[in-house]
């Protein structure tokens, strides 16, 4: 009895080390991130032009600001801010912050580090799918060829124009449909249907 109570008790100074030193990592990460984009150059509104980063990005949470590399001050950014405020709306960076925090805690845990991986994956995807649902299907080529345009970002607090599985998100935005009425009352019907089943069988 003993030595099992001074496995866990080693296990778990073991555990608070390590997820101090994650969250301290990420948390020097940050402000690294931060500090340089400071002297950005200011465009408009809450946007900035930086010669310090190669892909757009949104850094921060509570006062958010749109990060362009300089390069980007003669384009056509229509589509890039589009993508990048849809980002702020839907809060992603917050979001983005809970999921390396939650992998901090559990970084013992290999399956948390594969759905951190899939699910940063999956908030450019979502993100992808709102700008299209605004832009409509008819400008979908238009939005996936200024994405193969923009430059991959190693960015972890910011949400980057051009980061997560750029060859899956070109196919997702060239193959996208906006979900018809039709459809959705279809979506609908088949789940409160496989509910139905659940409940009944369980009774």
């Amino acid at each position: 009895m003993a030595v099992l109570e001074n496995i866990f008790s080693v296990a778990a100074v073991v555990w608070i080390i390590i997820s101090v030193a994650i969250l301290l990592m990420l948390a020097v990460t940050y402000f690294m991130t931060m500090k340089e984009v400071k002297d950005a150059t200011h465009l408009k509104e809450n946007i900035y032009l930086s010669e310090k980063i190669i892909s757009p990005a949104v850094y921060g949470v509570v006062k958010p600001r749109i990060i362009l590399p300089s390069s980007y001050r003669d384009k056509d950014i229509e589509l890039v801010i589009l993508h990048e405020k849809t980002h702020i709306r839907n809060w992603d960076n917050l979001w983005r912050m809970i999921g390396f925090a939650i992998v901090a805690i559990h970084w013992f845990n290999p399956f948390c580090w594969l759905f951190l991986k899939a699910f940063l994956a999956d908030l450019e995807l979502s993100c992808d799918e709102r700008v299209l649902v605004k832009l409509g299907a008819d400008r979908s080529k238009e939005y996936a060829s200024v994405l193969l345009d923009s430059k991959q970002g190693a960015t972890v607090f910011a949400s980057a124009f051009g980061g997560a599985r750029i060859r899956t998100r070109i196919e997702n935005i060239l193959s996208f449909r906006k979900l018809t009425w039709f459809s959705l009352v279809a979506f609908i019907a088949l789940i409160s249907v496989i509910f139905y089943v659940l409940l009944t069988n369980a009774g």
